[in-house]
């Protein structure tokens, strides 16, 4: 008889515990049912997906908003711009925090990074006015354009000489003049750049360490303690490698700087102008800060626009009638006398909206960047949970048919006329007091590359050796940044003025001897 009452008290314990285990808490937003105390560990994205998809299938099925438990920890997933605009910009004094991921920010030190740092961290709010004041307005984004038109200028030299080489130009152009800007560095201009590939292979590595829910350690803290001879910690030699390229990628080019001030042969750049500002030489703890949010600059500005250029070609070869309308309009307004420049950007409408797609079309931050509240509040009568980590969809925002007509074709047409749609923007750039600061230096950057490729180059799709027309594969590849799958393009000068436009640079502007010779006289960083 106890035998059977013991069992009747245990099975209704073991009830009680199920349903407490796997019970959403009350008024959360909706989203799937949970599994006995690891909550919907297995609703994450699975690991090396492409996370967007997943969540956009998650909004399908729950709605604009939806959420998740994972041993306790809610996430909220906004999948509409009206729930991230409320939310995220609104109500931002709540919302502007960072979750802190154990193995990313802390383990492998990317928590310096001034895109990941806390907003209690003193040294976030004084690298975002250092941000602001060297390229966060359109004063101080004029002193730069000279360097990114002549940077634009010998990408477009080096496709022409080598158009089979397009995606290693890409690269080389956006990390150039981003290097010029922070470090006064000049890359190498033919071949690899040692700085460049030092700073890519961080950028490789930590979208790795950012996938969600690949890293126990993020979810058991504690787990760092346990001895890296213990069997299952392959992860702590993973951490400390991804921990030591990123002190490199943000040591050695400060240092590159210190050299060049102590040898009298430093040139403006923001490190230096840091330096100029403490009164010669940074020391301490306001180095360290300045030597990642000059990091900071790489890391959130060149990977991206890579990515978003890379689309722009993938998108004229798709759709030739959209380059050919804008060739016309370069034609019209420009003539063949001369490159478009930054001071023609009002007069060409018709580019602005195809940078305005190649943005919205594919984001190259798909899913954001996470977002953590610090105070509890409701939106549309759902409970938002202190300490929630919130994560932006901008994939589904931008593939919303209430915003966009017809999302997934490349239109630039729907940001023109007396109605436009919605400025995309307002979206992929981030939210609130977490806006990207480089949103200026990024726009220009694209804008000239566009302008001047469609200038003078004509693009299409590549033919095999039957003569058989490749099609791109126009599928994003996982990642923090997303980047399309490598492709092939046809790219040749639309006329023999055309080419000679492309080759005045070499007169004008004579390639500069690159900086790697004397970053390898560097004994330390």
């Amino acid at each position: 008889m106890f035998t059977v009452a013991a069992l009747v008290a245990l099975a209704g314990i073991a009830f009680f515990l199920f349903k407490l285990a796997t019970a959403r808490p009350r008024n959360l937003p909706p989203g799937p049912l949970g599994v006995p105390l690891l909550g919907n560990i297995f609703d994450l994205p699975p690991k090396g997906s492409r996370d967007w998809v997943h969540w956009q299938s998650h909004k399908e099925q729950f709605g604009p908003v939806t959420s998740l438990t994972v041993f306790g920890s809610t996430i909220i997933v906004l999948h509409d711009y009206e729930s991230a605009f409320e939310i995220l910009e609104r109500k931002c004094g709540s919302s502007a925090e960072r979750p802190e991921a154990e193995f990313m920010q802390k383990i492998c030190h990317w928590g310096h990074n001034v895109a990941l740092q806390t907003k209690d961290d003193h040294r976030h709010r004084i690298a975002r006015r250092q941000f602001h004041a060297f390229m966060g307005t359109a004063a101080a984004m004029s002193r730069h354009e000279d360097v990114q038109d002549v940077e634009t200028r010998r990408f477009l030299l080096r496709v022409l000489r080598k158009p089979e080489t397009l995606w290693q130009q890409i690269r080389k152009e956006a990390g150039s003049v981003i290097l010029d800007l922070a470090y006064g560095y000049t890359a190498e201009p033919d071949t690899n750049d040692p700085l460049v590939d030092l700073i890519e292979t961080a950028l490789e590595q930590i979208s790795v360490a950012a996938q969600p829910g690949a890293w126990a350690v993020d979810f058991f803290p504690w787990l760092k303690y346990v001895p890296d001879w213990f069997p299952g910690t392959a992860w702590k030699r993973t951490g400390k490698d991804f921990a030591a390229a990123a002190d490199q990628s943000a040591a050695r080019p400060f240092k590159f700087v210190e050299m060049k001030r102590d040898n009298g042969t430093a040139v403006p750049s923001f490190v230096s102008n840091l330096h100029d500002q403490a009164g010669g030489r940074l020391e301490g703890v306001a180095a360290h800060s300045a030597m990642w949010t000059a990091q900071s600059m790489y890391a959130g500005g060149a990977d991206t626009t890579v990515s978003t250029t890379a689309l722009f070609f993938m998108a004229m070869m798709l759709h030739p009638e959209v380059q050919h309308k804008a060739q016309e309009e370069i034609d019209r307004v420009i003539g063949s006398e001369r490159l478009p420049e930054m001071g023609d950007r009002t007069q060409l409408p018709y580019i602005e909206a195809i940078v305005k797609e190649c943005l919205r079309w594919r984001p190259v931050l798909p899913a954001g960047l996470a977002h953590k509240l610090t105070a509890d509040f409701e939106y549309d009568g759902y409970f938002l949970p202190k300490d929630a980590t919130v994560i932006p969809d901008v994939w589904s925002m931008v593939m919303d048919a209430k915003l966009y007509a017809n999302p997934s074709a490349f239109n630039p047409d729907r940001f023109m006329g007396p109605k436009p749609e919605m400025d995309p923007r307002n979206i992929i750039f981030g939210f609130g007091r977490r806006i990207c600061p480089g949103r200026l230096l990024a726009q220009s950057s694209v804008f000239l590359t566009v302008a001047k490729t469609l200038a003078v180059f004509d693009i299409a799709k590549t033919v095999d050796a039957t003569g058989s027309v490749i099609e791109p594969d126009t599928q994003m590849e996982a990642g923090l940044v997303s980047h399309p799958a490598p492709f092939q393009a046809r790219i040749a000068p639309r006329s023999d003025r055309h080419a000679e436009l492309i080759l005045e640079v070499e007169k004008t502007h004579p390639a500069k001897e690159s900086s790697a010779k004397e970053l390898a006289t560097m004994t330390s960083w």
